[in-house]
């Protein structure tokens, strides 16, 4: 190889090198291309927005609720069928559907999840009714365990009567019919439906059961403890016929008021005649 040829292959590997390397952007057309992306981007979410997720393909068919109770979710579920069948699966106007969960008073909001493509499932957040005060003309209205009224709510199980009258006075009696709220949200679902009335004496506060003894549990401390405690004893066979169960200190419960034990009619202390 002459002298003269060995500088014209480096010139020519040095030029191959340099064809082989990526071209270097200047900022300026780094900043063109960024914007060029940028503006792609936003015309594909504009696609989106103002043709795809309102397809028919991904169309409402079937509506799913969970969490509200018996006494008003297949008329709530039905008026939210209802309106979402005019949105799909990409585009849930949840707005609109709390606005139709806000009519009754015991629903506070809502979520929804999509099962693309036709499904939606609504979960309903409540705070169901715990008990009843006498509103106008006599009328019970259901009250939530934070003592809020719930007008116009469907009921399906029994309630209990609280202190209280759904009147013009009511914001005075807010806090006592509170109070006993909070005593029966307490309440095990097993003594739920046999709660009665509730009242609060110079004892405190007793809950008065459907065919069965008093419970008095004094201040409203430990209800937890004072329900188990209730609980435990009236499934014990020695509390039957116990007018009341002393609650206040739910380590030591205690049945009274037993009916005196019946007498022969040859008075106390005789002998009964013996048997033939």
């Amino acid at each position: 190889m002459s002298a003269a040829t060995r500088p014209r292959r480096r010139r020519g590997a040095r030029a191959a090198r340099r064809l082989a390397r990526p071209p270097r952007l200047t900022p300026r057309a780094r900043r063109r291309l960024l914007g060029t992306g940028i503006a792609a981007l936003a015309a594909l979410g504009g696609l989106y927005l103002a043709v795809v997720r309102d397809l028919p393909y991904f169309a409402v068919e079937t509506v799913g609720l969970s969490g509200a109770s018996s006494g008003y979710a297949e008329q709530l579920e039905r008026e939210l069928e209802t309106a979402a069948r005019s949105m799909t699966t990409l585009h849930v106007d949840e707005s609109r559907l709390r606005e139709l969960a806000g009519r009754y008073p015991a629903v506070t909001t809502l979520t929804t999840e999509a099962d693309l493509p036709h499904g939606l499932t609504v979960r309903v957040v409540e705070r169901p009714p715990v008990g009843l005060v006498e509103g106008t003309r006599g009328r019970p209205v259901p009250v939530a365990a934070d003592g809020s009224l719930l007008a116009g709510q469907p009921v399906d199980r029994p309630l209990p009567s609280l202190p209280g009258r759904a009147s013009s006075g009511w914001r005075a009696q807010r806090a006592t019919t509170a109070s006993a709220a909070r005593l029966t949200a307490a309440a095990p679902r097993t003594l739920a439906v046999w709660l009665e009335r509730v009242r609060r004496g110079q004892t405190g506060w007793t809950v008065e059961l459907r065919r069965g003894p008093e419970l008095r549990f004094g201040s409203l401390a430990d209800l937890g403890a004072k329900w188990s405690a209730a609980t435990a004893v009236l499934r014990a066979p020695r509390a039957r016929g116990a007018r009341y169960i002393d609650l206040r200190l739910p380590d030591r419960p205690a049945a009274g008021g037993f009916p005196p034990p019946p007498t022969n009619e040859l008075g106390d202390g005789a002998d009964a005649p013996p048997s033939r």
